[in-house]
């Protein structure tokens, strides 16, 4: 978990925006951020934060609840009533469950290519998605990592029989993913999918979110990502997606085409803040003053 970062005024709106970057399992947040941190430096207050999951010890209790529990106290911990919420991956999917259970205090939602948005009327892709990451937290951990990264890159055309032949992406083994946090990756991973399969998702809730919500997608992703994300766009009334020909979540959006991306949040940040305003609830502008560290 890295700390707040201060910056000056960008503009009227954004230069008291509280933002929370939320990683996923592959990599840690520091890392996958570096590339929008920098677009962004002047403009915003932002916290980075690693999945539980990933810090986790082997055989302890684990549900999506630890997550969402754990991001509203690293709000609470900075005074942040009310946040934009940026997230990646497996992230993503646990920023929509914030979301929904706590509707007052998510501004937005920033998303790069959820794996996950409920167990309820899948597309095709989603369940065919869905079977693959099944067989791959079968396997040993090794293997396990270097199957699901795969799978991400739109490896969902091969037959079950010739998953061993696929190729590990090379950034599965990058030297800039700390040893800790790489050997906690293939428990994290299967903690994760066990809670995704256990949680209950409240479309209901999801339909009458009045969050705004931007969801990138790679061209080059498995098709399940813009399968997922048309599901999110036709059940949250707020929500909308982008897709970046030729990226992937292993060249994702966010770090590739980070000026894009950065220029896509500051859209949503700026609408979400006028909406906020519009309605009477309380937005970042509002909140006391606490100090933050670079």
């Amino acid at each position: 978990m890295r700390g707040s970062r201060d910056a000056r005024p960008a503009d009227d709106l954004s230069h008291t925006q509280p933002v929370i970057m939320l990683g996923g399992a592959l990599r840690p947040a520091e890392d996958t951020f570096r590339p929008l941190r920098r677009v962004l430096a002047g403009q915003v207050r932002l916290l980075e934060k690693d999945l539980e999951a990933v810090q986790r010890e082997q055989g302890e209790d684990y549900t999506l609840d630890v997550e969402v529990d754990a991001l509203m106290k690293l709000a609470d911990e900075y005074g942040w009533e009310r946040f934009q919420l940026v997230a990646v991956d497996e992230g993503a999917s646990i920023a929509i469950v914030a979301a929904v259970r706590h509707p007052e205090r998510v501004l937005s939602l920033g998303l790069d290519e959820p794996v996950w948005a409920g167990n309820r009327e899948p597309s095709e892709e989603e369940w065919a998605y869905w079977q693959r990451v099944t067989n791959a937290m079968r396997l040993e951990d090794a293997p396990l990592v270097e199957q699901y990264a795969a799978i991400q890159v739109g490896k969902q055309a091969l037959p079950n029989d010739e998953e061993a032949d696929l190729q590990p992406p090379p950034d599965t083994h990058a030297p800039d993913v700390p040893v800790a946090f790489r050997d906690a990756r293939p428990n994290a991973l299967r903690a994760l999918w066990r809670a995704f399969s256990q949680t209950d998702l409240d479309y209901r809730a999801l339909a009458r979110l009045h969050v705004e919500c931007y969801i990138a997608v790679g061209g080059d992703s498995d098709p399940s990502c813009e399968a997922l994300a048309k599901r999110l766009h036709g059940l949250m009334p707020h929500a909308h997606y982008e897709i970046y020909v030729g990226r992937s979540r292993l060249e994702a959006p966010h770090e590739i085409e980070d000026e894009r991306f950065a220029l896509a949040l500051s859209q949503l940040w700026r609408k979400a803040q006028r909406e906020a305003i519009e309605v009477g609830a309380p937005t970042a502008e509002h909140e006391p003053s606490r100090p933050h560290f670079a």
